[in-house]
């Protein structure tokens, strides 16, 4: 018996969750920056905080602050782990009357440990003030999520 327990648990010590996914050719968003620029592929002039994958509640001081009257273009900037080719969608939404579309963004991200990518929207002042969300889904699944990232807009 407790050599059946002893080789369990030795299996389950090498099959990790994340060499399982990676197997399994599951991509993985590392990291994410909603930013003000992108030099050299690297996000520059982060807002601080800059933003983080995962559900906001009870972490609302940790959700970036955008004033559309200084800063008009948004950038989120995401680090990819892709054992194989993929294409992502980066859906940018804002609240209203439920969730508004804004904008959608294809991004074909190559095969690599660190892949660097972005895409961007526009903010125009007093128009787009509000609560707003980017979703980074599977273009092939994009009902599921992979990441979601909030921000606000003020004035």
């Amino acid at each position: 018996m407790f050599k059946k327990i002893f080789l369990m648990i030795l299996c389950l010590a090498f099959l990790s969750p994340q060499s399982i996914l990676a197997e399994a050719g599951s991509i993985e968003i590392v990291e994410v920056a909603l930013t003000r620029n992108i030099v050299d592929r690297q996000p520059a002039n982060v807002f601080e905080p800059s933003g983080f994958c995962g559900r906001s509640e009870g972490k609302e001081n940790l959700i970036p602050v955008i004033h559309s009257k200084t800063d008009t273009l948004v950038y989120l900037w995401t680090r990819v782990k892709a054992p194989a080719e993929e294409t992502l969608l980066c859906t940018w939404f804002k609240a209203g009357m439920g969730w508004e579309k804004m904008g959608e963004i294809t991004l074909a991200v190559k095969k690599s440990d660190s892949y660097r990518t972005w895409s961007s929207k526009k903010i125009v002042p007093g128009v787009h003030n509000g609560k707003w969300m980017v979703v980074i889904s599977r273009a092939s699944d994009p009902e599921t999520a992979l990441c979601k990232v909030d921000f606000e807009v003020i004035d």
